[in-house]
């Protein structure tokens, strides 16, 4: 699956939700999504993994964190 940003392309690999927000994960980074809106909150860079590297592939969030791997 892939996302257009303004600026660019990314493949996602993973995506969790709620009424609230969108969090996807794919190429090193994990972004979370206004949910209502469709705008882009913000981008966690730097994400680092083992196959494929620094691919995020599963995701999981509450209130507090965001938990990825």
């Amino acid at each position: 699956m892939c996302a257009e940003s303004a600026t660019n392309f990314s493949i996602l690999a993973a995506i969790k939700f709620d009424n609230t927000y969108i969090v996807t994960g794919g190429d090193k980074h994990i972004k979370v999504w206004d949910a209502k809106t469709g705008q882009l909150i913000r981008t966690l860079k730097g994400h680092t993994g083992h196959f494929p590297p620094g691919w995020v592939t599963s995701l999981q969030f509450d209130d507090n964190k965001i938990i990825s791997g």
